[in-house]
């Protein structure tokens, strides 16, 4: 560690250290971020952000501390997932494949478990009893043609075309590759690796998200092709596993049985919003509004323009100090709503947003695969559409929450109340 520079100097450091292919888009903004004079602290600590805002979006920021540092546990999906495991809203409980045909022989079993209206988190515990596969060496596993079914026959993922058409078929249903309905959902996919305490065995976490999961009492997971990498180069050393794997998962009366927990407006800071949604569930709460009136004024557009563009602009260090001073005396953030605060750069929770409960306990919005997440503008820009989805749940819920919105350069507090 380079103790000339601070905690986040250090860490970028080292992420273009190990990483050779540098987005382009954050070149300038690192050189400047991490070369500036400490005396222009201003300048310094707003070009962090930026590229710690950029890094954020495209993936890379993993290392950069940020508010409530928090290790994600139960399939890396957020506090909320965490929460809701701990209390019981987890299937943990080992189911082998009812079928195996393996040439490899290769153990593969179903160690955990879980289901809600978003999410189809299932982690998978892989034994390598051959002598060709080393399970320290391996770098991703892929379920090439997974499907997922449940006892009405709804497929809740389907990312092979070969898969689906032989589903198709055996079942005398019609259905077109990527052409989805109700009976056929469309999906994202989030999966990693992680070790095992046991010899050569590795965990691979699948996490299927979309809208609106059924509440499915029996599931059939089925493949018959993995793919193994054992090099982090694309297309490198693969080798395909062939075989018949199915498993079946009696869904816990929790899940299939699960319910939300709606609340209403008993006041709002603002007269241009208004909420459309506030639910909790055993994983999460959905919070959707809309914001009225929700340009920036010119003066503001123009100087959050030529901030985010502050690495490339053509001016003087003096003129850049003028301007970082009108930024943070404007008390305008990066992006409509502020998701989360950096305490190394003198942030409080205070400048992003949250939901209180009535036992003064904060939780942030949850950034993570599987939770619904927009936000856009529409009318021009004049305005916005929020939906997203805080990290507090049932297990935490009181009767009344705090919704505090940082919206820009304005903090709105909206007080809700549960349905009775």
């Amino acid at each position: 560690m380079n103790k000339k520079h601070d905690e986040i100097d250090n860490l970028f450091f080292e992420y273009f250290e190990n990483n050779t292919d540098t987005p382009n888009i954050i070149i300038d903004g690192i050189k400047t971020a991490l070369y500036t004079e400490k005396s222009n602290y201003a300048i310094t600590s707003l070009i962090k952000k930026i590229i710690i805002t950029i890094l954020s979006i495209i993936g890379l920021c993993g290392g950069i501390a940020i508010a409530g540092d928090y290790i994600f546990k139960t399939f890396g999906l957020g506090k909320g997932i965490d929460t809701a495991a701990k209390n019981g809203y987890i299937l943990q409980q080992d189911i082998s494949a009812e079928k195996k045909v393996d040439e490899t022989d290769t153990e593969i079993t179903i160690k955990e478990f879980l289901m809600d209206d978003q999410n189809l988190s299932t982690k998978f515990s892989f034994k390598f009893n051959s002598n060709s596969l080393e399970s320290s060496n391996i770098k991703n596993i892929e379920l090439k043609d997974l499907i997922i079914t449940d006892e009405n026959n709804v497929i809740l993922y389907c990312g092979n075309e070969k898969a689906l058409n032989e589903f198709c078929q055996n079942n005398n249903v019609q259905y077109k590759f990527e052409k989805f309905n109700d009976n056929y959902f469309n999906c994202g996919l989030n999966s990693f690796l992680a070790p095992s305490s046991e010899e050569n065995i590795i965990i691979l976490n699948y996490n299927i998200y979309s809208n609106n999961y059924p509440k499915s009492k029996k599931l059939k997971y089925k493949f018959q092709e993995i793919e193994i990498t054992e090099n982090e180069e694309q297309n490198s050393n693969k080798k395909i596993l062939e075989g018949n794997w199915e498993f079946n998962i009696d869904v816990p009366e929790k899940m299939y049985n699960r319910q939300k927990i709606a609340y209403k407006v008993l006041n709002c800071s603002d007269e241009n919003v208004e909420v459309s949604t506030a639910q909790v569930s055993d994983t999460g709460f959905e919070f959707g509004c809309i914001i009225k009136n929700a340009e920036l004024p010119d003066e503001l557009k123009q100087l959050k323009e030529q901030i985010e563009n502050l690495p490339k602009l053509n001016i003087s260090e003096e003129e850049k100090e003028k301007l970082i001073s009108k930024y943070m005396n404007s008390h305008l953030p990066l992006s409509p709503i502020n998701s989360t605060y950096y305490p190394d750069l003198g942030e409080t929770i205070e400048d992003c947003t949250y939901i209180e409960n009535q036992k003064n306990q904060k939780f942030l919005l949850s950034r993570n695969p599987g939770r619904i997440q927009q936000e856009k503008f529409i009318d021009n820009g004049k305005t916005f559409i929020l939906y997203e989805t805080f990290d507090i749940t049932k297990y935490d819920i009181t009767d009344e929450v705090r919704v505090h919105l940082n919206f820009y350069y304005k903090q709105i507090n909206i007080q809700l109340k549960k349905i009775s």
